[in-house]
């Protein structure tokens, strides 16, 4: 039988249900028997939004790593460039103007603590590129089942294809790119909207043009940003909610995930995953701006953030 929900995001009240028919989207073989919870509980101390997803729901959830209720860890993975061919010299500080300072405040005011802390990463990689080192690039992920092999793995990549970049925000032609061994890929998208919105597109490989028609999924928040529906495209069954369990409640609070009957659970866990740690996927330690500085790209980050 159906379950039957109210989804009480933007939009009104319109009744939606958990379907068996949503998993006609998926190809896994994890797909669930019934709807079910879980629950997200953020590593203590992590920067990078690693964690882990649990069976059940986050009560009385110890916060500590390795649970019993584990299924699915979410590991962040540094990526190594070669290093480059000369590296060019250093720009000379602004008029003493301390830019760290400055950008670090404005991912506080945006409450982006994480893409404060990656300032320290910045200066080492800085570092590295005056020495002829390796750099560390758009960081990747791994969702890691619980013996530790790799479900899916996700990080920003070029976006190609026929998607007019204009409805994408910050008009960026970029994805965060989800791979697994054997399957689809799957390229999730940040859309402009008064809300949280995302998109995602199913394509034969992680280097395949996206088109309109490739749409399989659609991730969208309330305005409070505090739930978020993933429903399928196009029949806009709903395969899973994901909620914040209060809007004055810190980040680092744990989350509880629906995934309906018939939905992929890793892909589900992945595609959530991703739309989590999107902030950090878009920091690209070692690229330099205009002006020979990465500040400029945390400061715009910090800023779109907090400008909404």
């Amino acid at each position: 039988p159906k379950t039957t929900r109210r989804h009480m995001g933007c939009g009104g009240s319109k009744p939606v249900q958990y379907e068996a028919m949503a998993g006609r989207v998926c190809e896994g073989g994890t797909r669930l028997p019934a709807t079910a919870k879980y629950c997200w509980i953020r590593k203590p101390g992590s920067k990078d939004w690693e964690g882990e997803w649990r069976s059940g729901t986050s009560k009385d959830a110890p916060k500590e790593m390795g649970a019993e209720s584990m299924l699915y860890s979410l590991v962040n993975i540094d990526v190594e460039a070669a290093p480059p061919a000369a590296a060019p010299a250093a720009a000379p500080a602004s008029d003493g103007i301390d830019m760290k300072g400055l950008v670090s405040g404005a991912a506080e005011i945006a409450g982006m603590g994480e893409v404060a802390s990656m300032l320290e990463l910045t200066g080492s990689n800085d570092d590295a590129k005056a020495k002829g080192e390796p750099q560390t690039i758009r960081p990747a992920y791994e969702l890691r089942s619980k013996e530790g092999t790799v479900a899916w793995s996700f990080k920003l990549v070029d976006l190609t294809g026929t998607l007019d970049v204009k409805t994408l925000k910050g008009e960026k032609a970029v994805c965060a790119a989800l791979t697994a061994p054997g399957r689809s890929a799957y390229k999730v998208v940040k859309l402009k909207s008064d809300v949280y919105k995302l998109a995602v597109y199913k394509t034969a490989t992680a280097e395949a043009d996206v088109s309109a028609s490739d749409l399989i999924f659609d991730l969208k928040s309330n305005m409070m940003e505090d739930t978020w529906s993933l429903t399928a495209a196009p029949g806009g069954e709903l395969v899973a909610t994901f909620v914040k369990p209060s809007s004055m409640q810190e980040d680092t609070a744990p989350r509880e995930a629906t995934v309906g009957e018939g939905a992929d659970l890793e892909l589900c866990l992945a595609i959530l995953s991703a739309m989590q740690a999107w902030p950090m996927l878009e920091i690209t330690p070692g690229k330099k701006d205009g002006s020979g500085s990465l500040f400029g790209e945390v400061l715009g980050i910090a800023a779109e953030a907090a400008m909404g």
